[in-house]
């Protein structure tokens, strides 16, 4: 099993930021997902700091692009 995927959310004037640590993987995306899909708004900025994020795959990537594209 995956270490866990800590998310921390922090607002900012403009927008929020998502610290992200640990490992972005198959079986942990979902948690991404659950937690930025909600914060995404027309004219809001959302960014992932991802300096923590000590592993990312294939599906950690495409979690990444589904949230852009949404």
């Amino acid at each position: 099993m995956p270490e866990p995927l800590n998310l921390s959310t922090e607002t900012q004037f403009d927008g929020v930021l998502v610290r992200c640590e640990g490992r972005l993987v198959a079986g942990l995306t979902d948690l991404l997902q659950a937690e930025v899909k909600p914060l995404i708004a027309p004219g809001r900025r959302v960014v992932l700091d991802l300096t923590g994020v000590t592993q990312m795959d294939s599906m950690g990537l495409g979690a990444i692009v589904s949230l852009y594209v949404s």
